[in-house]
């Protein structure tokens, strides 16, 4: 019953990595028992592996990244800057509630505190108060995945979004 939180991404300051591994620090230092799986490379991987505490996994970009994501309890993505995010479209489909932060695309596919929770970016303390409250919600977190899965189908879904919006809109204008 050790939460896990998840994150895909390439391994770059970035992508708020030194955020999560200070965050999960700080679970740990607090006894909350939990795990952080990373799915991904980067030119950093080598420093963070050497900042990371005992609840954290570095596992590449195994073939079955999704498999590991499905898993998870949680998907975090603190990233201090994104435009549309396929990782945060991915965990929709799979239904998994998400950590993230307030910046560019990421507001406009999560609905804080409906389908998952919005944070400050650069704040690690902001993300251990997050993932802190996953923890210890695991019923409204459960419940966030859920109303994430139902927006990804009405929202996200490609042949949907052919035939509610782009059709609609060429027909106006032919």
């Amino acid at each position: 019953n050790i939460p896990i939180f998840a994150l895909t991404s390439r391994l770059v300051s970035t992508k708020g990595i030194g955020e999560l591994l200070k965050a999960s620090h700080l679970l740990d230092n607090n006894g909350y028992e939990h795990r952080v799986i990373l799915l991904g490379e980067g030119p950093e991987k080598r420093d963070f592996k050497m900042l990371a505490g005992k609840s954290v996994e570095f596992l590449g970009f195994p073939d079955d990244a999704l498999s590991y994501i499905a898993g998870a309890d949680i998907f975090v993505h603190p990233t201090y800057n994104e435009a549309f995010s396929l990782s945060l479209v991915e965990a929709a489909m799979l239904g998994k509630p998400v950590i993230t932060t307030r910046v560019g695309g990421n507001p406009e596919i999560i609905t804080d505190s409906e389908t998952g929770l919005l944070i400050p970016v650069r704040d690690a303390n902001a993300l251990y108060d997050a993932m802190l409250y996953a923890i210890n919600n695991p019923n409204k977190m459960k419940k966030y995945g859920e109303n994430l899965r139902k927006s990804y189908l009405e929202n996200f879904q490609f042949n949907r979004i052919v035939k509610d919006m782009i059709i609609p809109l060429y027909n106006k204008t032919v």
